[in-house]
């Protein structure tokens, strides 16, 4: 069975250590069918250089904005260039924490009519501990997510977000 492309969309500025990180919990992701796609608005070539060891591991495209973009534009943009079938956007200071979430979360979308997946995320201080856990989905008063959706489901990917 041919699996279905995921874009992970990844718009970045500046520190490049985030997305290191972000690309190691990627690599670690037992679903393999995904591209990278990495909008960056950094004035300098951190960000370009960080990333090239992970070239010859993941399928990443790479696009430096001149001039930056910001937000959200930057990560429209992202989203914009994905090829895949599936678009995910992941900050570039977030992280999967289990290996399985890319899985989870291709399985909501077989198994349910849902137009989007959101998933619950744990904020991390600098000192390493939780200092919240919230459910994505809480805050959605917007009537377009009504419309377009029946349901939605939290998967709880484990994102783990870095503030």
């Amino acid at each position: 069975m041919i699996q279905p492309l995921i874009s992970i969309c990844i718009p970045t500025y500046k520190k490049p250590l985030f997305i290191i990180r972000c690309l190691e919990s990627i690599l670690k992701q037992d679903y393999k069918e995904v591209e990278i796609i990495i909008s960056d608005d950094s004035p300098d070539e951190d960000i370009k250089r960080a990333i090239e060891p992970y070239t010859n591991k993941l399928e990443i495209k790479y696009f430096q904005n001149s001039p930056a973009l910001q937000s959200p534009k930057n990560w429209n943009a992202a989203l914009d260039k994905g090829a895949g079938n599936y678009l995910l956007l992941l900050h570039q200071d977030d992280w999967f924490h289990a290996s399985t979430a890319l899985t989870e979360f291709i399985n909501i979308f077989r198994q349910h009519a849902v137009d989007f997946v959101f998933c619950r995320n744990t904020a991390v201080g600098e000192n390493g501990f939780n200092v919240y856990i919230k459910n994505a989905a809480d805050n959605i008063s917007h009537p377009f997510v009504e419309k377009t959706t029946n349901t939605i489901y939290d998967v709880q990917l484990n994102i783990f977000c870095y503030k």
